[in-house]
């Protein structure tokens, strides 16, 4: 009372006891003057007026507000209560800030990656066109085509009638030429009317506007805009440098603004340091038909529906493409049979786009899933935790009710510590989904993959942070309370001991709480061990496979060729002197060059085909190529198994050669015999090319994919798809390797850019980076569950052997031996897991129908999974049971009954 007097002084309050005391004074004044003595005076004052207590609650109820004096105070006595009771409290709050925690961190980064808006005007009025082939190809339909040409923008954006405005959007890096040098940066390439039709405001100087976004820009150049991040960061937030000159791709550019720094760009979890006009690329491939590399979005008009949109640009997509490429729709091969019937489509782009949504969305849920089985096991344990708690206090509720506290009362008391628990734990897993989210993303940035999610705690993060708390306390907190409420104080205050042990643990009550508490902790508790082995499995798997290429030691370093492209210079002159001079330097055992890399995500294609000697076609118009330079698989460490590697006598002139990997080695010459065979490119007028080299099967767009039939072309006689070069090297040191590298471009050509590089181990990484994810913590919820099951077998056991402790006695006073009571310890914890036992197994046996995809070489009813996972909760369990166990078998008769 004292401290809500400090908190909350309320004069009213002080003024009616004052005037009650005076009325009392003035009631014994009268009654001594009448002859009476000052005690018999006082006695019949105080019997004349009543109650003063209950006078002041009844005055102060009629006030109002009495209800929340209440709560407070009872939130003060369940402070008192908990802080009487430090293990108790600190094993409880730890237990909810992890459990909290968890659920709260992995709402997080689903909100962040899949939910979130974007910062932007009107998002739900926001959508992204697309494109999908109706027909299915090789036994699959046709997805989604997300990126389109900008050509395809040109064309309808004039035309269409059914937005208010539309962005073209392209992520990509972009050389940057300074005084230190030419290096890509991070940029986002749009239309000029994109800031527009987004309704992004600058936060400093201007955004550019359609006008601007033409060949040679405006005045003084392309108008460039500055993330909000990169002009803090490497600017120092210096409004001077509006106006400043840069050169992106040897063209001018001139700072105008910065953006606002809520938006981050249409794509999640990028972050681009520069907006700029489109046209700041090269014109051409703006609008060239072919040139699929743009996020096409549009604002609809008011009363506008994306079906409406769909249907009024479908036509007009499909009369562009008869304008432009007609021979498109007639082509015979498969790779051209996706143009002969598409549609367009209009999805909404509240959330903007990222590929990392496809990937992750179905990890996020069931991480989340698991999350919340693991927030129910919690919650089971705090359960029984707080009903143990409230038995041990039967004597003080039954006082309590003995002096006048309603059910609803005791209730409200008990259900008070529960609350400040979940709010304790609730606040601390907040800081610790703020720690552990971060963890987290550091999993799915493995290889070097740079993501700019918020993780910080938002709106709608604390949202779901208060519903869960509540959740909690209404699961864990009613039903103990509810429980303890239900006493008789005739009863309980002679024997509250006696009165509890009908309540739990005993061996023979009907309404013990672990009767049903325990079992589905341990449901639940088994579906979280068996994903988890399922996953760890799968990981293992994963991992220990043969790639068909070297982890350790590989770098592989990218350089842009394009300007030079541009001024039709043959390089290979150029590239020939660069490996000769790294296979020359000092730290790198072997360096070649390639287009792209295993595990890079990217994938060129090049249609071959071969006539077997019984008239049979095999073609594959969709055959992946990498077109490499000499020493590649010496390079890269991928075994040849016949023939020989590409030389330096594979040049323009020579006789075409190629390189099969053994699937499609296998697929071409069934026969076995591939090496010195012929293929013809189907798309070079039938020419020949001869098989010169097998090689091993690789891992090449991800690790848990089937071998792919993989053609190998040497770079002096193909032309190559794109200007962005890899050069591969084998070196233990990646920092000498990246200088070496740099030194060389240095001396023999100074205006290409080099990007930073990345390991082999790195790409390892990235792509097994969701595996590693959910097997990391599904690990790690499946351990915490394991321990809060144990902890809970043991504490209802323990409870068990204490309240029938005189029982126990009197079995072994009348000739019980040991072997019985240990048996009868062992049987009730049976009767408590075997049912737990069979609910977990066909849980989890639906859980896995949801692992399916995400398991690599592993059976989701894998009987190994499950069998592991039930010894597992068996050792557990007979852990658990080890301690009660034998306690009671070491209880002596005579001191039992004596107690009793």
């Amino acid at each position: 009372m004292r401290l809500w007097h400090r908190i909350f002084p309320d004069k009213r309050k002080v003024d009616l006891d004052e005037e009650l005391q005076s009325h009392l004074r003035m009631a014994i004044a009268d009654r001594i003057e009448r002859g009476q003595s000052p005690e018999i005076a006082r006695r019949a004052a105080l019997k004349e007026m009543g109650n003063l207590p209950l006078i002041q609650d009844v005055t102060r109820q009629l006030w109002g507000w009495l209800w929340l004096e209440q709560i407070i105070l009872d939130l003060l006595h369940a402070l008192r209560q908990l802080r009487k009771t430090p293990g108790f409290t600190f094993i409880t709050v730890i237990t909810l800030t992890l459990a909290i925690g968890a659920n709260t961190a992995i709402f997080s980064l689903t909100y962040a990656m899949l939910l979130q808006s974007l910062p932007v005007a009107q998002p739900d009025r926001l959508v992204q066109i697309e494109v999908n082939g109706r027909e299915t190809v090789d036994a699959g339909e046709w997805k989604p085509t997300v990126t389109l040409s900008g050509g395809f923008f040109d064309a309808i954006s004039e035309q269409q009638k059914v937005f208010s405005g539309m962005c073209a959007w392209s992520s990509r890096p972009l050389n940057l030429t300074t005084s230190d040098g030419t290096r890509p940066v991070d940029t986002a390439q749009l239309t000029g009317d994109c800031f527009r039709t987004l309704g992004i405001r600058p936060a400093l100087g201007r955004l550019f506007t359609a006008e601007e976004d033409r060949p040679g820009g405006g005045p003084g150049g392309y108008p460039v805009v500055l993330s909000y991040a990169y002009w803090t960061a490497h600017m120092n937030a210096d409004p001077s440098v509006l106006g400043k000159s840069l050169n992106f791709e040897g063209k001018p550019g001139v700072i105008v603004g910065v953006a606002d720094p809520s938006f981050h760009g249409m794509e999640p979890g990028g972050a681009p340091s520069f907006y700029v006009p489109s046209e700041i690329g090269d014109h051409e491939e703006r609008h060239q038909f072919g040139s699929f590399n743009r996020l096409i979005f549009g604002r609809l008009k008011d009363g506008v529906s994306p079906q409406h949109a769909a249907a009024q640009l479908d036509p007009a997509y499909n009369a562009w493409i008869d304008a432009h490429h007609p021979e498109w729709r007639t082509a015979a091969n498969a790779f051209n049979s996706q143009y002969r019937q598409q549609q367009v489509i209009v999805e909404p782009a509240r959330t903007g786009y990222t590929y990392l949504r496809k990937e992750t969305r179905k990890p996020l849920l069931i991480l989340q899933l698991l999350v919340a089985l693991c927030l129910l096991i919690a919650c089971a344990y705090l359960a029984m935790m707080f009903s143990a708690r409230a038995l041990s206090r039967r004597h003080e509720l039954a006082l309590r009710a003995a002096l006048g506290a309603s059910r609803v009362r005791i209730v409200r008391q008990l259900l008070s510590e529960g609350l400040i628990v979940a709010i304790t734990g609730a606040a601390m897993g907040t800081l610790f989904a703020w720690g552990a989210g971060r963890v987290i993303l550091s999993f799915l940035t493995a290889g070097g993959q740079q993501l700019n999610f918020d993780l910080s705690p938002n709106t709608w993060v604390l949202l779901f942070t208060i519903a869960v708390c509540a959740v909690t306390v209404f699961l864990f907190g009613l039903g103990p309370a509810l429980r303890a409420s239900r006493v008789d104080p005739s009863t309980d205050m002679r024997n509250a001991t006696k009165a509890g042990r009908q309540s739990i643990g005993g061996f023979t009550s009907r309404r013990q709480l672990g009767a049903w508490i325990i079992p589905v902790q341990i449901a639940f508790s088994l579906v979280l061990v068996v994903t988890a082995v399922l996953l760890s499995g799968s990981l293992v798997r994963l991992l220990s496979q043969d790639r068909g290429f070297r982890t350790r030691a590989t770098v592989f370093i990218v350089a842009d060729f394009s300007r030079r492209a541009e001024k039709k210079t043959d390089l290979a002159p150029l590239l020939n002197g660069i490996l000769d001079r790294l296979n020359n330097a000092p730290g790198i055992q072997s360096a070649s060059l390639a287009e792209t890399h295993p595990l890079a995500g990217a994938m060129y294609i090049y249609p071959l085909s071969s006539k077997l000697p019984s008239g049979e076609l095999r073609r594959d118009d969709r055959l992946p190529a990498l077109t490499v330079a000499p020493r590649y698989l010496e390079t890269v460490g991928t075994p040849l198994i016949s023939g020989r590697e590409f030389n330096a006598s594979d040049r323009k002139g020579s006789p075409r050669v190629c390189m099969l990997n053994r699937s499609a080695a296998q697929y071409f010459f069934p026969n076995g015999k591939a090496l010195g065979g012929f293929l013809d490119a189907s798309s070079e007028g039938r020419q020949q090319i001869q098989v010169v080299g097998i090689t091993q099967d690789i891992k090449f767009l991800n690790l848990g994919e089937a071998a792919k039939h993989i053609v190998y072309l040497p770079y002096q006689q193909d032309t190559l798809f794109n200007y962005y070069i890899e050069f591969v090297m084998n070196a233990s040191d990646t920092a000498m390797a990246a200088a070496s590298l740099r030194n060389v471009f240095k001396d023999l050509a100074p205006d290409v850019s080099i990007a930073d590089p990345i390991t082999m181990q790195q790409m390892v990484d990235s792509s097994a980076s969701l595996q590693r994810l959910l097997a990391t913590l599904s690990n790690f919820f499946a351990l915490l569950a394991l321990l809060l099951t144990a902890i809970g077998v043991y504490g209802l056991l323990n409870y068990a052997v204490t309240s029938r402790k005189p029982e126990i006695g009197v079995r072994v006073a009348l000739g019980a031996t040991r072997g019985n009571i240990l048996s009868l310890i062992f049987t009730h914890a049976a009767r408590l897991v075997l049912p737990g036992l069979v609910l977990g197994v066909f849980g989890a046996a639906a859980m896995t129908r949801l692992l399916k995809s995400l398991l690599y070489e592993t059976r989701p009813l894998d009987p190994g999974a499950f069998a592991i996972s039930i010894a597992a909760f068996l050792v557990i369990v007979a852990l658990a049971c080890a301690l009660p166990a034998r306690r009671a078998a070491s209880i002596d008769p005579m001191e039992a009954l004596r107690s009793e």
